[in-house]
């Protein structure tokens, strides 16, 4: 038994010692997308900043099996304060779940494997997705917030590139 665990250990150590570090003159890259929108009447989701929301679950590593999770809050807003009574609204995601797809590779999202797509699962608020959130925006109010969270898991065969795909959060007024 203990034979069986130092050759365990060995075999272990000499894996983590092939991994290799960056070398010299490794460059590592962003994208910056820059946009603005102008909008009319109603409401408008942002997250909490105005901005566009972007659940980012980060980054991995090729070959590497983990967990990616992000959450961000969003608002719900409207242009003018809520006057004699609460603004209901029923706030919600079109599903549960969302494949994203590597658009590095230039695949077809409708056919890409298992390799070129990972599957997020998403919640509202805590809840599912899918299942409505009731919020107020309350009288002399003008915005509403919650939550967003989202995670996957990457595999082994996992491969390289930029993992992306868009999907709807609805707010109804419900009153």
């Amino acid at each position: 038994m203990k034979k069986l665990l130092l050759i365990a250990a060995l075999a272990t150590m000499a894996t983590t010692a092939m991994a290799a570090n960056p070398g010299k003159d490794t460059v590592a890259t962003a994208d910056v997308t820059v946009r603005a929108e102008i909008i009319g009447e109603g409401l408008k989701i942002t997250d909490v900043y105005g901005k566009p929301l972007l659940l980012d679950l980060g980054k991995a590593f090729e070959g590497e099996a983990t967990t990616l999770f992000n959450e961000i809050e969003y608002k719900v807003s409207s242009k003018a304060a809520a006057e004699t009574n609460p603004i209901k609204l029923d706030i919600k995601l079109a599903a549960d779940t969302l494949d994203i797809v590597n658009t590095t590779a230039g695949i077809d999202p409708i056919k890409a494997n298992d390799n070129h797509k990972l599957t997020v699962n998403l919640s509202l608020d805590g809840k599912k997705g899918s299942e409505p959130s009731k919020k107020e925006i309350l009288v002399g109010q003008t915005e509403v917030r919650g939550t967003i969270s989202g995670s996957t898991v990457t595999t082994a065969s996992s491969k390289k590139g930029v993992y992306v795909n868009k999907i709807a959060l609805t707010a109804t007024v419900t009153q």
